[in-house]
């Protein structure tokens, strides 16, 4: 079950990298992503997510190396830049432009998930 999380949310990290490439290159007079895309990648977290959530369940991993609870970081850490992410849409969605910083923060906070999840996932 730990694999699949992981399959699934490298999809959603390898969407989230196309749209934020995107994104930057329509600052330079490019279209813009469409707002699709950008509801599919967090369909795509959101599923991820709720497999991460339920792979939890499982037997212990990476106890013996202290490493333990980044099942249990990796989907706080994770939940959190979800909550981030959807700003963005809402922001989108009004017309309104949507802060860099909180862009930043969900970037950030996702690959910190991530990275956390395939260290997790490593200790099978």
């Amino acid at each position: 079950m730990v694999e699949a999380a992981v399959l699934v949310l490298s999809a959603a990290v390898a969407a989230g990298i196309i749209l934020a490439l995107w994104h930057m290159r329509a600052a330079e007079g490019a279209s813009r992503p469409p707002f699709a895309a950008g509801l599919a990648h967090g369909a795509v977290g959101i599923g991820g997510l709720v497999i991460l959530a339920l792979s939890l369940r499982g037997p212990p991993r990476g106890v013996a190396y202290g490493a333990g609870s980044f099942g249990w970081m990796a989907t706080v850490v994770i939940f959190v830049a979800l909550l981030f992410g959807l700003f963005l849409p809402i922001a989108a969605w009004r017309g309104r432009r949507v802060p860099v910083v909180t862009v930043s923060v969900h970037a950030g906070l996702a690959i910190t998930g991530y990275v956390l999840l395939l260290a997790w996932s490593s200790f099978g």
